[in-house]
């Protein structure tokens, strides 16, 4: 640290000081502090949000930023984190695996387990509160920071939240989303949120997840559910979103026909690998007046998982002027 205070010393007093320099420099001289540290809040941002990787190392600006002295510890706290917009979790939850390495042998315990996720949700739970401004929660592969028994522990989220994506939280399922929804509509509407996309990719979650999202999500526009185990009753609760446009249930192996008929009202669907998929439900899609596009699994390979529909379907598809996309299986 004496080094970096030197070097600023001898940066500052080899150029033409304006003001705001010279200010800062006697400042400084006069409280013992080295000049950097009395840079305006705004160049401090600045610094970490491009040390940071514009915002999405939360990791680093938690752990090492946060560490340095009680200076940083402040500017991260009370200048960075509530000008962040966008809290990605993945950086968290990379160093936290590295971290678990030497304590694998001891997780074996329950109790060790349960004192460990009450340590991450009270993290997760300072970590929101600072981050006050946050408008959209990503967490991809977090399989240690987002699942049950870690949610089930948080109380405060960010209150501008209007965006939600867990890619891969193969460890959340029903009462997780509950309890996650419930305590952040206690900070925005009371018993709604104002949440408008909201992404899944989950195998655990069913049924109840939808009607949770369903009763909680009133505003919802964007919604992904891929790989859940929903049926024609999920689709029929998601159907009453009446501002819903896009949804994503790929993978919903007991979808049927007759779910697809709540579904006028979208203008994207993505039905692939829904194996109980017809020409009935392709029919019905294309008498509607709003959709635009429709996605679904090439049958080269394997018609079982991919859907019963045939090329009638998706000719009266065009015919409406439905822009149809395949994937890949």
């Amino acid at each position: 640290m004496a080094n970096i205070n030197g070097n600023a010393g001898l940066a500052w007093r080899g150029t033409d000081k304006g003001p705001a320099e010279r200010s800062a420099l006697n400042v400084g001289a006069s409280t013992g502090l080295p000049a950097w540290l009395l840079l305006p809040e705004h160049v401090w941002f600045r610094i970490f949000w491009w040390a940071s990787a514009e915002g999405n190392d939360l990791a680093w600006l938690s752990q090492t930023a946060a560490l340095v002295c009680t200076q940083w510890n402040y500017l991260v706290r009370k200048v960075v984190y509530p000008r962040l917009v966008r809290l990605n979790l993945t950086s968290i939850e990379h160093q936290w695996k590295r971290c678990r390495l030497r304590l694998r042998a001891s997780e074996e315990n329950a109790e060790v387990i349960q004192e460990t996720d009450k340590h991450i949700a009270g993290f997760l739970e300072r970590l929101f509160r600072d981050c006050s401004c946050a408008r959209c929660l990503v967490a991809t592969d977090c399989y240690r920071l987002v699942r049950d028994s870690v949610v089930q522990h948080i109380h405060v989220y960010p209150p501008r939240l209007v965006e939600l994506h867990f890619s891969n939280c193969a460890l959340l399922s029903d009462v997780g989303v509950g309890f996650m929804l419930q305590r952040i509509a206690a900070h925005q509407a009371g018993e709604q949120t104002w949440i408008h996309t909201l992404t899944f990719f989950a195998e655990k979650l069913t049924s109840r997840a939808a009607a949770e999202i369903a009763r909680r999500c009133p505003f919802l526009q964007h919604l992904e559910l891929q790989y859940a185990r929903l049926d024609d009753e999920s689709l029929r609760e998601l159907g009453k979103l009446r501002f819903l446009r896009q949804l994503k249930v790929r993978g919903s192996e007991a979808v049927t026909d007759a779910g697809i008929t709540y579904l006028a009202h979208l203008e994207f669907l993505d039905i692939a690998l829904c194996p109980q998929i017809t020409d009935r439900a392709l029919f019905t899609l294309a008498h509607s007046v709003h959709l635009r596009r429709l996605l679904l699994a090439h049958q080269r390979y394997n018609v079982w998982c991919t859907g019963k529909w045939t090329e009638s379907g998706l000719s009266a598809l065009r015919e409406a002027g439905v822009d149809l996309h395949f994937i890949d299986v």
